[in-house]
């Protein structure tokens, strides 16, 4: 029992911590250094060593693939962004410190209906790849740039006032010359919930979207008192 649980302990946390060479190698000498073990103690069966392996490996297996999926929760795997469950998550994150100022994006690319219906799904996902690509390079560190959903994305400002945030927001439309983008922003207000910031960013966007696209607006912010 003690074999079994030290190389049990030794398979999972090496599927946590280390990547997939290091695990097998963490794995193997494990496994085989137990098995050897018990052979040579010469009171255990042939079969209770071949046993031991079986489960520690297959206990491996599965505990690297909860971590792989796991990892990839929160990632989105056309450009590599966040998605919307890692946007949401740092989004509450940030709410809950209650005297930072902390603003908020939500981003849409203008016509992209028509590329997907006219040149086909590929090349659609090649452009959001080539904006999620170039936007992102021009985001100061602590922004965080998620894919929200279909062609929307999402910006995550900790630390940017309301015009701050407008100011980074702009930042991306001209580095893809080729494509029009549409974008809302919100500074919370004291008070706030995360909803009610995504929910005013929102409105900012559909006012840019009545207004013609290829803009970005801030959502006015109502004064204290």
């Amino acid at each position: 029992m003690i074999c079994a649980s030290i190389s049990a302990f030794v398979g999972v946390m090496a599927c946590f911590f280390a990547d997939r060479r290091v695990a097998v190698a963490h794995i193997v000498t494990a496994v085989g250094g137990t098995s050897a073990a018990l052979l040579l103690r010469g009171d255990a069966p042939a079969a209770t060593a071949a046993a031991l392996a079986v489960v520690v490996s297959t206990l491996a297996v599965v505990t690297r693939t909860l971590v792989l999926r796991a990892s990839g929760a929160e990632s989105d795997a056309l450009t590599a962004l966040a998605n919307r469950r890692g946007f949401d998550e740092a989004l509450d994150e940030q709410v809950r410190r209650r005297d930072a100022v902390l603003s908020a994006g939500l981003l849409d690319l203008d016509h992209f209906k028509p590329i997907n219906d006219t040149e086909g799904h590929e090349a659609g996902d090649r452009l959001l790849r080539q904006v999620a690509d170039s936007w992102r390079q021009q985001l100061p560190p602590g922004v965080l740039l998620a894919r929200h959903g279909g062609d929307e994305f999402a910006l995550l400002m900790p630390g940017f006032s309301g015009p701050e945030a407008l100011a980074v927001v702009r930042r991306p439309c001209s580095v893809v010359p080729d494509v029009s983008m549409s974008a809302g922003v919100a500074e919370r207000c004291p008070g706030d919930t995360a909803a009610q910031l995504m929910r005013r960013a929102d409105l900012a966007l559909y006012q840019v979207k009545a207004d013609g696209r290829g803009a970005a607006a801030l959502h006015p912010v109502a004064p204290v008192g």
